[in-house]
């Protein structure tokens, strides 16, 4: 029995920051996506776009509440999946615009 670990993970997250999948974040997330080796992907929906193209990732539109799944398919796929939804369900970004008083 091969006690590997698992080439395809997926996850649901549900996007917490109230601006939702803005700028910032999306750039993070891809920056540190094509830091593996692994496939990513994002589906909303239907919808299902590379999750190494800044591009791809601006077509999901997620806003504040949003539920996507995270499809991570390579080597190295259990720490990608770990380290990129930890970039979506995070509920604050440091950088994050604050609305004016």
């Amino acid at each position: 029995m091969d006690s590997a670990p698992s080439n395809h993970s997926e996850r649901l997250i549900t996007i917490r920051n109230p601006h939702g999948l803005h700028m910032r974040p999306a750039v993070e997330f891809i920056d540190r996506a094509n830091g593996f080796a692994s496939e990513v992907q994002v589906q909303k929906g239907e919808l299902i776009v590379d999750g190494k193209s800044i591009y791809q990732i601006t077509q999901l539109i997620a806003k504040f509440g949003t539920e996507l799944k995270l499809i991570v398919k390579g080597t190295d796929a259990e720490q990608a999946i770990e380290v990129l939804a930890e970039i979506l369900e995070r509920e604050s970004y440091d950088n994050d615009v604050q609305a004016a008083p």
